[in-house]
């Protein structure tokens, strides 16, 4: 069931959210093809149309970039809210599916198109600046940027890879890993926290969420303030230095357990409030 309802859900978002994507990818076609027409010098008042249309062009595609990722974060946040808390909760709460299974089926929808939107602005970047001197300049970089890699396994790794190291490199990928998932789905599922504990403050809902995320954002800094004060962070640095590769270990497991807990408040707060605690509008 989770499965139809993910599938629902990406294709009720992405009725609003693909066209923004598509007029990105029109844009910064647009704004190629005219650069590369501008490249050939025309002359009279057609170079000086084809330089304004570039302009325009590239001062719309910006503004439509910044306008897709609210799009996104906005939709994605008033369906939960609708579905589950506004008029639509009386019909979603009487389907044969499981709280869980709700929560979840919004924050997936919400995590794979974050990272859509993060691959559409690579690939119409890709085609705006293709050609251009940005590409040549990163492509003239590249090799610094290897000479880097290398130093860096070098102080890592000098005596190169050996079963003990293996084991800590295979442990550093478990780790970035966890923390990339905790991030991508913490960034909706606190949200939808919030959201939850504004329906508990009667008809000041949107303020009852705006203060709770207030007090996340005390809490997370309580939180930073007692660790540095504990010298956590200063112990894993030294052990950096010392052992790189455990020292590298401890830093991420810091991350992964701060990261990864706030993740699992947020969901158990949020199946909680919507478990036993539901207030529709």
């Amino acid at each position: 069931m989770l499965g139809k309802l993910f599938r629902y859900e990406m294709k009720a978002t992405g009725r609003i959210i693909l066209p923004f994507y598509l007029g990105l990818a029109v844009l910064a076609l647009v704004c190629r093809l005219s650069g590369v027409f501008s490249e050939s010098k025309p002359s009279g008042q057609l170079g000086g149309v084809v330089s304004e249309l570039q302009l325009l062009g590239l001062m719309v595609y910006w503004t439509l970039l910044v306008a897709t990722f609210v799009v996104v974060f906005v939709v994605m946040l008033t369906r939960f809210y609708k579905n589950l808390y506004g008029g639509g909760g009386y019909l979603m709460h009487t389907l044969p599916v499981t709280t869980a299974q709700k929560i979840w089926s919004k924050a997936l929808a919400s995590a794979v198109w974050g990272i859509a939107s993060l691959a559409v602005v690579l690939l119409t970047a890709l085609i705006l600046f293709l050609g251009t001197d940005v590409l040549d300049f990163l492509w003239y970089l590249w090799p610094t940027l290897g000479e880097l890699w290398q130093q860096l396994l070098w102080y890592i790794l000098p005596g190169g890879i050996d079963p003990v190291s293996g084991f800590w490199l295979v442990i550093l990928l478990l780790e970035f890993l966890a923390l990339l998932v905790f991030s991508v789905l913490l960034s909706s599922m606190a949200c939808y926290f919030f959201l939850s504990l504004g329906q508990q403050m009667g008809r000041h809902k949107v303020l009852g969420a705006f203060l709770s995320y207030i007090g996340f954002v005390v809490v997370w800094q309580l939180i930073n303030m007692v660790l540095n004060i504990s010298g956590l962070y200063e112990g894993a640095a030294y052990l950096t230095m010392r052992h790189p590769l455990p020292g590298l270990a401890l830093t991420l497991l810091i991350e992964v357990v701060l990261v990864g807990g706030l993740f699992f408040a947020s969901y158990f707060g949020t199946y909680y409030l919507m478990n036993r605690k539901l207030n529709l509008e």
